[in-house]
């Protein structure tokens, strides 16, 4: 007797690899490569998988010689990258709990955006690993506003984003040092106020652990030091009218009348 398995033979498509951080995975290939919901791409061909690691790697090494505490946490933490399909509007990214050392990210279209969202990405990766050792927050059915999402977060997302935005910030005001021009600035200022305008609503939730409450207050000692650093007027304008039109739509979209 014997078992015959009818249909087309199996294909084994190998792992890649990419030089952001080097020796980075390049995964789309497993199924279950990063949580449902994601738009995972389907296999690069090898001209796609080039546009992919161009940018990366002049990424990693704008990381390298500008954001060196940066290049650090990401070749500690981050070890998979899994491609999503691109959109018109802009760069997406997501990271997740249940893949510790993933990121999963469209296709940067410049070395810029590859930096800034391995930035912004790494300090998920590294707050989640802290939260799984250390818990930060309690239950909380509360849903609040943050300066970077359309949708109303739960305390554990508002308090991801916040770190994770403070990192934003934190890139920015080192870039701004070697762009031309005020948008560097201007985002600059942007994000280390929408970090800062959260941490209080953070520590007034309620829901923050003790170790939590000692975790956000020093976030906020950070911010306060990012707060001391002088930004173009005109800079600080544009972060000012970018987050009241922010504030304005997500109240027009969440706000009953």
């Amino acid at each position: 007797g014997g078992v015959a398995v009818r249909g087309a033979p199996a294909v084994l498509h190998p792992l890649r690899t990419v030089d952001a951080p080097p020796g980075a995975v390049l995964d789309d290939v497993d199924p279950f490569r990063f949580p449902p919901g994601a738009r995972l791409a389907r296999r690069l061909s090898s001209e796609r998988l080039a546009a992919w690691a161009g940018p990366l790697a002049a990424g990693w090494d704008l990381l390298l010689a500008h954001h060196p505490d940066v290049a650090v946490a990401v070749g500690r933490l981050i070890s998979v990258l899994v491609p999503l399909t691109s959109t018109r509007r802009r760069m997406s990214s997501a990271s997740s709990r249940a893949c510790f050392g993933g990121v999963a990210l469209s296709r940067p279209p410049d070395p810029l955006n590859a930096a800034l969202t391995l930035a912004h990405e790494v300090r998920h990766v590294t707050l989640s690993a802290l939260i799984d050792l250390l818990p930060l927050a309690g239950p909380d059915n509360g849903l609040y506003y943050a300066p970077w999402r359309d949708d109303p977060r739960p305390l554990h997302g508002l308090l991801q984003g916040t770190y994770a935005f403070m990192g934003v910030a934190e890139f920015w005001e080192r870039q701004r040092h070697l762009d031309t021009g005020l948008g560097a600035h201007a985002r600059f200022a942007r994000w280390r106020d929408a970090a800062a305008e959260t941490v209080p609503v953070l520590l007034a939730s309620g829901g923050l652990t003790e170790l939590g409450q000692e975790f956000v207050m020093g976030m906020g000692d950070r911010l306060d030091e990012l707060a001391k650093e002088s930004v173009p007027p005109h800079a600080t304008t544009l972060a000012h009218r970018a987050a009241a039109r922010h504030r304005d739509r997500w109240r027009r979209a969440h706000t009953r009348s």
